[in-house]
């Protein structure tokens, strides 16, 4: 289902006694308008031509959220915010060389229990095992802005 659809179905008819309703529906737009914005002008495209997909779902903190699907440049990604933590799958269309400058530990391994909403088969290794299909961990929207700037910085000089 496209984002904003999904926004209009879950987070709208959310009970607004849920006090993290608003952070939901601020995480959404984030991905919708600010970091999809960014990934958007970096290939090239426009709005009008790519959507966000929620592909599944999980819960925290009593609210429905999305687990995002974004497929650009022949890399697909699969993404969750928990309120507390962003986790991220990465397949990508060859192996990867980015200095991520110590973003996250490429050598570290995230258990499948805590990608909450993702399908197994979207948790994989570490970045070091292989950086054609690794899961990450990280905190702030901000790092995940970087790590979304550094991927499509070096696939647009590749």
């Amino acid at each position: 289902m496209e984002l904003q659809q999904w926004m209009n179905e879950n987070i709208l008819n959310c009970n607004d006694t849920l006090i993290y309703k608003n952070k939901g529906m601020m995480q959404c737009m984030y991905i919708r308008d600010g970091l999809n914005g960014l990934i958007l002008r970096m290939c090239g495209l426009n709005f009008s031509n790519y959507k966000v997909e929620v592909v599944s779902t999980h819960t925290s903190k009593s609210v429905k959220l999305p687990v995002y699907k974004l497929e650009l440049k022949g890399f697909t990604f699969y993404l969750r915010c928990n309120f507390h933590d962003w986790k991220i799958s990465v397949i990508a269309p060859y192996p990867t060389d980015i200095n991520f400058e110590n973003l996250f530990g490429i050598d570290d391994k995230i258990n499948p229990i805590y990608c909450e909403g993702f399908d197994k088969s979207w948790v994989f290794g570490s970045y070091k095992d292989s950086s054609k299909q690794f899961t990450i961990s990280l905190e702030k929207e901000e790092e995940l802005w970087f790590f979304f700037r550094k991927i499509f910085y070096t696939v647009e000089y590749r």
